[in-house]
């Protein structure tokens, strides 16, 4: 019966999932002066996701009104992020940062975040 409850749960297609690589800057404060000093190898999670361009519907009715020129957005079959992370595509090399949580709450697992690319994103 519980596979029968699941059935119906929205998924993004498995054709449409690339491998995505999360990336956690780590690093510690140095005793001469508690300088930060960033990890030379910074730890890395692998997860499926698919990065889409963002509807013309969800320019009109986000938040911020209006969305920058390098505004996408990145769909997961469950895997969660938080503001701010950084992940990159590992098939085209692109990395970007998620910029905002546009999740669809309990109502199913698949998640969906806005994203900015890194390096081309709009300042703040």
């Amino acid at each position: 019966m519980s596979a029968n409850l699941f059935a119906a749960t929205p998924r993004i297609p498995d054709g449409l999932m690339r491998w995505m690589e999360q990336i956690t800057p780590g690093g510690s404060f140095s005793g001469k002066g508690g300088q930060w000093v960033p990890d030379t190898d910074p730890e890395k999670n692998r997860f499926r996701g698919t990065v889409m361009p963002v509807k013309s519907k969800e320019l009109q009715h986000g938040p911020q009104g209006t969305s920058a020129k390098y505004t996408l957005v990145l769909y997961t079959n469950g895997h969660a992020l938080e503001v701010g992370a950084q992940f990159t595509d590992i098939d085209t090399g692109m990395s970007y940062t998620i910029a905002e949580d546009l999740n669809h709450g309990t109502v199913h697992p698949m998640r969906k975040y806005a994203v900015e690319t890194r390096g081309r994103a709009s300042s703040k």
